[in-house]
């Protein structure tokens, strides 16, 4: 059991189709990742953030 999951893992199974499937997935997943941490990053950044004003209306 060991050996098929390794070999699933390092996509040496299901041939080129699989190879290509694991790869756009693996790709989907770095993508999310990185405009994940962007969107935090932007949100928690002060700039363009306005305190509102006290009596103002």
């Amino acid at each position: 059991m060991t050996t098929w999951l390794t070999s699933l893992h390092i996509a040496a199974v299901g041939g080129v189709g699989y190879r290509m499937i694991a790869t756009v997935v693996g790709l989907a997943v770095i993508g999310l990742s990185v405009t994940g941490v962007m969107v935090w990053s932007r949100k928690r950044s002060p700039r363009g953030v306005t305190k509102p004003t006290v009596g103002s209306r």
